[in-house]
């Protein structure tokens, strides 16, 4: 339910802030996607967007999907005039973060992540020239 209205929220925008990329095996089945939009913050990066999805079915990793969608929404946001973009990601999750450190990204912060009743630090990740990142 959330997607669909994230989605159509997109789709409707007049000039839209977002964008959301889907990548298909070749049945046509997503395995994998990311979103990229305003910072739900604003205190990390000067003139930044954010990816505030990306995901990749573990059968499908290694394989340079996370990287294109992450590159694909870093361009879609430089067209949309950003300098710059973060991710934030689980601090224990270590193969996200060696991920993004090894696309360049730096760490740049630490934020709480609460959902529900659990709550757990999440690291922030960023790149301060959306160039380079779509050139690797």
């Amino acid at each position: 339910r959330n997607w669909r209205r994230a989605l159509r929220e997109i789709q409707s925008a007049e000039t839209p802030d977002s964008c959301v990329y889907v990548t298909a095996n070749d049945d046509d089945v997503a395995v994998g996607l990311a979103m990229g939009a305003p910072p739900r913050e604003t205190a990390f990066l000067t003139g930044c967007a954010e990816v505030h999805v990306l995901y990749v079915r573990p059968a499908h990793q290694g394989r340079g999907l996370g990287r294109r969608l992450l590159q694909a929404v870093a361009a879609h946001m430089a067209g949309l005039g950003n300098r710059a973009l973060i991710v934030g990601c689980l601090a224990a999750n270590e193969p996200a973060r060696k991920f993004y450190e090894a696309l360049g990204g730096r760490l740049i912060g630490e934020r709480p992540y609460v959902m529900e009743n659990f709550s757990t630090p999440e690291v922030i990740y960023g790149w301060e020239d959306l160039s380079a990142l779509s050139e690797r």
